[in-house]
């Protein structure tokens, strides 16, 4: 698994946590936040088209098995 990846899966475990730990918090709520910051700073450098494209085709080719991480390729 890629260094990036292992990274995301933390900040992820984290944000869980942390939505385990307030009775006001929501893991759905929890998740959208960090999506929504990431396509935020991804939007800094990246299409709409691009983010669109990269988006579907995870939706579209969802598995549950590790996806790989390029870096610019």
């Amino acid at each position: 698994m890629a260094g990036e990846a292992t990274i995301a899966k933390r900040i992820i475990a984290d944000a869980l946590e942390a939505a385990d730990q307030d009775a006001n918090k929501t893991t759905e709520a929890m998740l959208f936040a960090v999506l929504t910051e990431a396509l935020s700073e991804l939007m800094k450098s990246r299409s709409r088209s691009d983010l669109e494209g990269f988006i579907s085709y995870h939706l579209d080719n969802y598995d549950e098995s590790e996806w790989v991480i390029t870096r610019g390729c």
